[in-house]
Formats: structure tokens, C-alpha cells, sequence
């Protein structure tokens, strides 16, 4: 899919919609994404961000692989002190 005004971004937002709302792309989808992003000439450096969902996921060395560099998530519906200890442990890391 090609991206108009691509090589004036420093990255994309895609928001992907499906019968049920927003939908948490694959890695692979991520990976197609950014690979359309920079072939439309944006930088192969350029932001990825998704929106992971209500839960991000634990494992997120595919989607650091595919080129994401932010996941968003909404907190689903966690009371306070749960979502403050889920922000105070921070993002998910790979491990790399």
C-alpha cells in the first residue's frame, strides 16, 4: 500500500479497523507495513506505532523484529492500582 507524503513523515499510526473495532496487527502485517512505509519513501528508520490492545503482548521480539517501535495499549479494564503497577513495570523488552 502505498503511503502519500511518506518521505515528510518520521513514521506511521496505522489505525486498522475490523467488524469488531481496532485490530492488533501481526507481526508479520507490522512487518509488511513498514516494508510499504519505506518502499513509499519514508525512512527505514521511521516510528512503527500499534495499538497492542487491551493487554500488550509479553513476548514483543517479533514485533521489535518487524521494524515496531511503540506498542499503545488502553489499559483495558484494569482498576487503578493495577494499571499504576502495569505503567511502573514499564515496556515489555525482548531481552536484546
Amino acid at each position: 500500500m502505498p503511503f502519500r507524503a511518506a518521505e515528510h513523515a518520521a513514521g506511521v499510526v496505522p489505525a486498522t479497523f475490523g467488524p469488531e473495532g481496532l485490530v492488533v496487527l501481526s507481526p508479520a502485517d507490522a512487518a509488511r507495513l513498514k516494508a510499504d512505509f519505506v518502499a513509499s519513501g519514508g525512512p527505514e528508520d521511521g516510528d512503527v506505532v500499534l495499538w497492542g490492545g487491551p493487554v500488550l503482548p509479553v513476548e514483543v521480539a517479533e514485533y521489535e523484529a518487524a521494524g515496531v517501535t511503540w506498542m499503545l495499549t488502553d489499559g483495558g479494564a484494569r482498576g487503578w492500582e493495577e494499571l499504576r503497577a502495569f505503567v511502573a513495570a514499564g515496556p515489555p523488552r525482548c531481552g536484546a
